[in-house]
C-alpha cells in the first residue's frame, strides 16, 4: 500500500537536482560596448583565431543579435557566448586578447646546466644510457620520449661518429696542397701532365663507427690505411672525364700502369686518392 503523494512501495519521489541551463533572459548584466570599431578590426586582423572569434561574438552582441543567433553564427554554445561577454564586461578588449595556453614545464629544466656540462664532456650513446645518467645526476627518472625531447631542447643531436687518420698533420696537408697538388694541377691545365682523382677500395682494419648524442660531431683517430689500393675508377682533373681501368691496378710510384688511363702522351702522370 502506498501513501498518497508517494511513489511506488511508499518511497517518496526523489527531488530533481538537475539545474537548467540559464536562459538568455537570466543574463541580466548590461554589456557596454566601448569601442565597436576596435572589435570590428580585431575580429579580422588579430593573429590568433580564438581572439578573432571572441571579438566576433561581442561585436554581434553590440549589433543587437540574440545569444541564440550569435551562437549559431559563430558556431559556439550558449555558455561560451555568455563567458566571452562576461570576460569583455570584466576586462574589456584586453581580456578578450588573453590567450592562456597550458605549457607544462619539465623538472629537468632546473638541471639544464649540470646535464649540459656532463654530456658535453661525455656524450651518451643511447637514450637509455642518457636516462640512467640523468637519473644518477638529478634523481629524476623520465621516459625515453621525455629524455629525447629534453636532449633536443639542449641542442643535442644523434650524430654519427667520424674518423680522421691517426697520423694526420694539418701542416703537412697544407704543404702538400700548396707545393705538390696545386703545381701539378697547373701543369695539367697546360697539357703537360695527367692528374686523376681515383675511387679506390681500401681493405684495411678500421673501427666500427656508431652514433652519439652530442652538441657536435665527434671524430676519433683511426688507422690511415695502407699505401696499396685497388683502383675502381678515376676522374680526370681537367677534362672531368670518368675513366675505368681494364683491370684492377696496384698503385706504384711512379705509376707506370696509368697508361691504361691516359694513353701514350704526355709521359707525366699523377694519381691521387685523397691521401698525401
Amino acid at each position: 500500500m502506498s501513501a498518497q503523494g508517494h511513489g511506488p512501495r511508499g518511497l517518496a519521489p526523489r527531488a530533481d537536482t538537475r539545474r537548467e541551463a540559464p536562459k538568455e533572459g537570466d543574463f541580466n548584466r548590461p554589456i557596454v560596448i566601448l569601442s565597436i570599431e576596435k572589435l570590428h578590426h580585431e575580429r579580422f586582423h588579430h593573429p590568433d583565431p580564438r581572439v578573432q572569434q571572441r571579438c566576433e561574438i561581442v561585436y554581434l552582441k553590440a549589433l543587437g543579435f540574440s545569444h541564440q543567433d550569435i551562437g549559431r553564427i559563430a558556431r559556439v554554445s550558449q555558455p561560451t557566448v555568455r563567458r566571452y561577454l562576461e570576460d569583455y564586461q570584466a576586462g574589456g578588449l584586453d581580456k578578450l586578447k588573453e590567450v592562456n595556453v597550458y605549457r607544462p614545464t619539465s623538472e629537468l629544466n632546473g638541471h639544464r646546466a649540470a646535464v649540459e656540462e656532463e654530456f658535453k664532456a661525455h656524450p651518451p650513446q643511447t637514450i637509455n644510457e642518457a636516462m640512467e645518467r640523468i637519473e644518477q645526476l638529478t634523481g629524476l627518472r623520465r621516459s625515453p620520449t621525455q629524455v629525447r625531447t629534453f636532449l633536443k631542447g639542449l641542442g643535442l643531436k644523434r650524430l654519427k661518429v667520424g674518423q680522421i687518420p691517426a697520423k694526420a698533420d694539418p701542416a703537412q696537408q697544407a704543404e702538400f696542397l700548396e707545393q705538390k697538388l696545386q703545381p701539378r694541377l697547373e701543369e695539367a691545365q697546360r697539357g703537360q701532365r695527367h692528374v686523376f682523382f681515383v675511387d679506390a677500395a681500401h681493405f684495411v682494419l678500421q673501427p666500427f663507427l656508431g652514433f652519439l648524442w652530442g652538441f657536435a660531431r665527434v671524430f676519433i683517430q683511426a688507422p690511415s690505411g695502407r699505401q696499396r689500393l685497388n683502383v675502381l675508377g678515376a676522374l680526370h682533373a681537367t677534362t672531368r672525364q670518368n675513366v675505368l681501368p681494364p683491370t684492377p691496378c696496384r698503385l706504384v710510384r711512379p705509376p707506370q700502369s696509368l697508361q691504361d688511363f691516359a694513353g701514350p702522351t704526355p709521359t707525366a702522370y699523377t694519381l691521387y686518392s685523397g691521401k698525401s
